[in-house]
C-alpha cells in the first residue's frame, strides 16, 4: 500500500502546503504595498516573511515525502513528524501575530480593519489546519482522540470549549488593539491613528465579552 493512501494526514499536509503558498504570495504583495516603513515595522515584516518561507519549505518537503514510501517511513508517524508539526504551529502562530498587528501594516490597517483578506483569512486557516494536524498526529501515535473524548464527556462540552477559544481570541485581539491605539503603545502615533473615545470603548467591550466567554 502506498504511503499517500496509508497516511491519515496526507490531506491535511496538502492543505497546509496550499495555505502556505497562498499566504506567502499575499504576504509578499502586502509587504510591497505597505505604508508602514518604520524600522520596527520593517523588522517584523521580515520576521513574518522568514516564518512564511520556513512554513512553505517544511510543508513542501513533507508532502514530497508522502510520495516517496522509502523516505517517508523515517518521518511519518514518528517523533520527527510530531516535532515538525510543533515547529510549524509555533512559526504559524508567530506569523499570525505579526500580520494581524495594526502596527505592521500587513493584513490590517491602522484602524484594525482587514486590509488584505487573503493574508488575514488564510493565516487563520493555516493555524487551524496546523491544529488539526497535531490532533491527527496525537490520535494516530498515542491513540488519544481529543474530539471523541470531548464528545463523550458531555453533549455540549465541545461547544463550550470552542466558546472559550473564541473568547480568548476576541479578548487578545481587543486588548492588542486597545494597547496599540489607546494605551501606552499609542504614544508617538500620528493623531489620525490614535483611537477615539468610541473606538477605545469598543475595544474595552471586546475585552469584557472575551473574558466573560472564556471564564463563564
Amino acid at each position: 500500500m502506498s504511503t499517500t493512501s496509508s497516511s491519515p494526514r496526507f490531506g491535511y499536509w496538502v492543505c497546509f502546503f496550499i495555505l502556505s503558498v497562498v499566504t506567502l504570495g499575499a504576504l509578499i504583495e502586502a509587504k510591497a504595498h505597505t505604508e508602514r516603513l518604520s524600522p520596527a515595522a520593517q523588522t517584523n515584516q521580515k520576521y513574518a516573511l522568514a516564518c512564511c518561507v520556513i512554513l512553505f519549505l517544511l510543508s513542501m518537503i513533507v508532502v514530497i515525502l508522502h510520495t516517496r514510501p522509502l523516505l517517508s517511513s523515517a518521518i511519518l508517524g514518528t517523533k520527527i513528524e510530531g516535532i515538525v508539526i510543533l515547529v510549524l504551529l509555533s512559526f504559524w502562530t508567530a506569523l499570525l501575530a505579526i500580520v494581524s498587528d495594526t502596527r505592521h501594516g500587513l493584513a490590517t490597517d491602522s484602524s484594525g480593519s482587514i486590509s488584505n483578506g487573503n493574508l488575514y483569512y488564510f493565516s487563520w486557516a493555516g493555524l487551524g489546519t496546523g491544529i488539526l494536524l497535531m490532533l491527527s498526529y496525537i490520535r494516530s501515535v498515542w491513540g488519544i482522540d481529543v474530539t471523541a473524548e470531548l464528545q463523550s464527556r458531555a453533549k455540549r462540552l465541545q461547544y463550550w470549549v470552542w466558546l472559550v477559544i473564541f473568547g480568548l481570541i476576541q479578548m487578545g485581539s481587543s486588548a492588542r488593539l486597545f494597547d496599540n491605539h489607546c494605551g501606552r503603545a499609542s504614544y508617538g502615533l500620528p493623531e489620525a491613528e490614535m483611537g477615539n473615545v468610541k473606538f477605545c470603548r469598543r475595544c474595552k467591550m471586546g475585552i469584557v465579552f472575551g473574558v466573560f466567554s472564556a471564564v463563564f
